[in-house]
């Protein structure tokens, strides 16, 4: 019987100490999600140089290998936010949350449905390697002694559904993912699955998923909570009141900004910056175009990202970053930006093989796929949350010269793990309104 698989994902970034999540199992009330979706690379290349080569329809990567997972993931958090992104709207999307989901799921497709998402995803590198990226990296940031980062899954299925024990206990040992059976005829299956969401966030995402159909037989769920504060607080002296922003329109909005001198950056079309947070390997970064954000956007690549992150140096450069809140009212719904980037079986009736975790090919296969986020930048640090889901049917110094980066026009920021170089956060502000 054909049967519709949810998978929601969500993240959170706050700004206290830290806890170390575990694995264990999902509560009565609690429920699962995930997302998925990846173009396939028609080929893959180790250069003389030692550099890979991956050559997508779009266009082609061309970086060492050390660093390809980190020009991969950074290309397709990009094309995805270049999707979801409508001129003079603030956007914001979790990466971090978005991936950890979608290597889940990865492990429960076969065929084409896995080419594709192992292609948008990484590149087209194993799914043995997909695992251990996000393994080690989960280990890492969940860590660290001076930032809070928690990252947790969990699994809902219907009790009329067969789910193979293998990929529920590789969801357990490999995604520390909570595992339980729940009744998707009830009108309560909604409700508890957003209040999952809402505790592993910290409140800060709610009512992530809007509906599910009657024939939803399967959710998959990624929840990540991050909280750290700045290297250096923001002192109150330094923040400016009532100053101007400029929105691509012409218009010119108030809003607040902090003041600081921060890591300069810079490449070619654009300048920016680093904020560190206390935990040396997380950082703010803030890149302010040339000329409009559109254009700028519609040329960077992961690679390019790459090299914007390696000029910083030991020049700094005097900012302004705007004081703001994101708040997202209502879930995006992300099936028709997936499909545009390469990974369309999965939500096919007819062509998504999702039989790695029950039943044959087409039994299952995603319905809507759903994202949700929030992030508050102020003078003390980073609060932010984000919620993915899919459905699937069956202080004073000398003075010294330096650069001055003034984000008081349209730009692009993300809360990056220096570590990878890769972002948990990835958004766009485009208005203080």
């Amino acid at each position: 019987m054909k049967r519709l698989l949810a998978i929601l994902l969500c993240a959170a970034l706050l700004l206290t100490g830290c806890t170390q999540p575990g694995i264990s199992t999902v509560n009565e009330d609690e429920e699962i999600s995930l997302v998925l979706a990846e173009p396939q690379p028609s080929g893959e290349t180790l250069r003389e140089d030692g550099q890979i080569q991956t050559d997508f329809s779009q266009h082609t990567i061309s970086i060492p290998e050390e660093e390809y997972f980190a020009a991969v993931t950074n290309d397709w958090s990009l094309r995805l936010l270049g999707e979801l992104r409508e001129d003079g709207e603030n956007l914001l999307i979790s990466p971090l949350s978005i991936g950890q989901a979608i290597g889940l799921a990865a492990n429960g497709m076969k065929g084409e449905t896995l080419n594709q998402t192992l292609g948008f995803l990484g590149g087209g590198i194993s799914l043995s390697a997909l695992n251990q990226e996000y393994t080690a990296q989960r280990s890492r940031l969940e860590g660290y002694r001076d930032a809070a980062v928690r990252i947790a899954n969990s699994i809902w299925y219907d009790e009329s559904l067969t789910v193979r024990e293998d990929f529920l206990n590789l969801a357990s040992s490999q995604y520390s993912a909570e595992i339980a059976g729940t009744d998707f005829s009830s009108p309560e299956a909604i409700s508890r699955i957003n209040a999952w969401t809402e505790e592993k966030t910290e409140g800060k995402i709610t009512d992530l998923f809007p509906e599910l159909s009657e024939d939803t037989a399967l959710c998959l769920v990624n929840a990540v909570y991050f909280n750290a504060l700045w290297e250096s607080e923001v002192p109150g002296y330094a923040v400016l009141t009532g100053r101007d922003f400029y929105p691509a329109d012409g218009s010119t909005q108030k809003t607040d900004y902090m003041s600081s001198v921060e890591t300069y950056l810079h490449a070619e079309g654009a300048s920016g910056i680093l904020k560190p947070y206390q935990e040396k390997d997380l950082a703010f970064l803030a890149v302010l175009p040339d000329g409009d954000l559109s254009s700028y956007l519609d040329s960077l690549t992961g690679e390019k990202l790459l090299s914007l992150l390696d000029s910083a140096g030991t020049e700094t450069a005097a900012t302004h970053l705007p004081i703001f809140e994101m708040q997202m009212e209502k879930s995006l719904l992300l099936n028709n930006a997936m499909q545009n980037l390469g990974v369309g079986d999965m939500f096919d009736p007819t062509a998504a093989d999702l039989s790695g975790i029950s039943g044959d090919a087409g039994d299952l296969w995603v319905d809507q796929m759903v994202h949700k986020t929030f992030i508050r930048v102020d003078r003390k640090g980073t609060e932010a949350a984000a919620a993915t889901g899919m459905a699937m049917e069956a202080g004073a110094a000398e003075p010294v010269e330096r650069k001055a980066v003034i984000l008081n026009r349209p730009f692009l920021f993300a809360v990056m793990d220096m570590k990878t170089k890769t972002p948990l956060f990835l958004g766009v502000y485009e208005s203080a309104a």
